[in-house]
Formats: C-alpha cells, structure tokens, sequence
C-alpha cells in the first residue's frame, strides 16, 4: 500500500482511535489531524467523514465544544453522501453531547442518532446513543427520562451483545 494515501490516511484514523482508548490522549489527537492533512485534499470519501466524526469525539471529549460540532456536522454532511448510517449516527452523537456541554438543544440530535442506528442496525452506535442519553438525563436531573432510557437501553444492549455499552449504562444508573 505504499503511495496510498486514501489507505494510509484512514489507518492514521483508526490509529488515533485505539491510542484514545489506551488514554493517549496528546497522541490521540496529533494521529487524527494527520490523518485528516492526508485525507481532506483528497476530497469527500467515506474516510474522510470517518476521520472527521473520530476527531469530533477526540475534542468534544477534551472540552472543545465548538470544534467538535464543527467537525461533526462536515462528517454528517459527508456521510450522508455515501450512505454511512454508522457515521452520521457517531457524529450526531457527538454532536448532540457538545450541545449538551454548552446548554444548546441536545435531546433531537442524539434521538436521531439513536433511531437512525437502530433503524440501520449499527448496534454499538445505538448503544452509546442510549448510554449518553441516559447520562445526559440524569446530569439534566431529568430522571424519569433516566431511567426510561436506561431500561430500554440495557434491554437493547444485553439483546445486542453489547456489553461495553451495557456497563457503562449499569454504572451510571449505580451512580
């Protein structure tokens, strides 16, 4: 795959991913913006939103909430040229948890991110859209709300075999 860009471009992507996971998080962040110089001038492809929707998550989860509602919406956009319900479900997510952060409306978005995964069958989208609605809930004191999303979530995550998704709903409702 040497001269690849597009290859190298959405490795870099994935790359950032897993440091994010393993709590590098300079390292994270440094990985996605490679990953885009390589990836944006080579014009709209599903890698591109790919790496736009990682790199919004990376800055809406360091608090950088204006960033990330930026490059979540150009990976919507780009998405839904190409069919991608996984991204545009991720990145409504993430949207809809940067909105969230700054008081902006939160509740559409990320219901939309959730009816469009289950709609699609992105099961681990539709996981993390019910364990951020049900923590968005309760951090808006909205625990009715809470604890219907909680329930439907576990039920659809256990039936899913989603079990990441699945404890982080348990450990929140623990909280």
């Amino acid at each position: 795959h040497v001269g690849d860009r597009l290859h190298e471009g959405d490795t870099l992507r994935q790359l950032s991913h897993t440091k994010w996971l393993l709590c590098q998080g300079a390292a994270a962040i440094s990985t996605a913006e490679a990953a885009l110089e390589i990836l944006e001038p080579l014009g709209p492809t599903p890698e591109l939103a790919s790496a736009y929707a990682n790199l919004a998550r990376i800055r809406m989860l360091n608090a950088h909430y204006e960033t990330a509602i930026v490059l979540a919406s150009k990976a919507q956009e780009i998405a839904a040229q190409f069919g991608l319900a996984a991204v545009r479900s991720d990145a409504l997510n993430t949207q809809a948890c940067a909105n969230a952060s700054i008081g902006r409306e939160w509740v559409a978005p990320l219901r939309q991110a959730l009816d469009l995964a289950v709609a699609e069958r992105c099961e681990e989208q539709a996981g993390r859209a019910y364990a951020n609605l049900h923590s968005l809930c309760c951090s808006a004191m909205r625990f009715v709300e809470a604890e219907e999303w909680f329930a439907e979530g576990v039920a659809y995550c256990d039936a899913h075999d989603i079990s990441t998704f699945a404890s982080c709903l348990r450990a929140q409702h623990s909280d």
